[in-house]
């Protein structure tokens, strides 16, 4: 799954940097749900949490295109953020969350994953992926899993989305905050 979702990426990365034509960077979508159930995630955030829709609002702004997909358990996390590419104008970003998570839940995980997207936004010094475990070896903290940085920030905002969302329109059977 991991193996495709970098390949779609990656056509989708060819194709912006070959189909480059100068236009205003807000015609540009940062936000690109590669599937259904990742774009019901973006726009029930959107709906219910006005710390989502604060990130949504910071990568609008950002030189960072977001591209979000659903696949099986990613590592020891229920997300991930990884650095795909860049091009002239547009650095890129592939958030991969675990499906067997809550819709609830996973709107909170979006949230925390959306949030490191704010913060490569945040560092233009990032156009890589070595560039990239470089800043959170420095900023982050050592995440889940071989490899994996986590930050305070992100942490805080995926569990101040989870609250949004939970306090917002709980989903059947799933208890407040969960």
């Amino acid at each position: 799954m991991a193996g495709l979702s970098l390949a779609v990426c990656a056509i989708a990365l060819a194709e912006s940097v070959s189909a480059v034509t100068p236009r205003p960077d807000s015609v540009v979508p940062r936000l690109r749900p590669l599937d259904g159930w990742a774009k019901a995630l973006l726009a029930r955030g959107v709906e219910q949490s006005p710390t989502f829709r604060a990130l949504v609002d910071r990568l609008a702004e950002a030189d960072v295109i977001v591209y979000v997909e659903m696949g099986p358990k990613v590592a020891s996390a229920p997300g991930a953020l990884r650095f795909v590419g860049v091009s002239a104008s547009f650095r890129f970003v592939h958030i991969a969350l675990d499906q067997s998570l809550t819709h609830a839940e996973l709107v909170g995980v979006l949230g925390h994953e959306l949030h490191h997207a704010v913060e490569v936004a945040g560092a233009p010094h990032i156009r890589d992926e070595e560039s990239l475990r470089r800043f959170y070896r420095a900023h982050g903290e050592p995440g889940r899993g071989l490899g994996a940085y986590d930050s305070e920030g992100a942490r805080e905002a995926g569990h101040r989305v989870r609250q949004e969302v939970a306090g917002s329109r709980p989903e059947p059977g799933v208890a407040p905050g969960g």
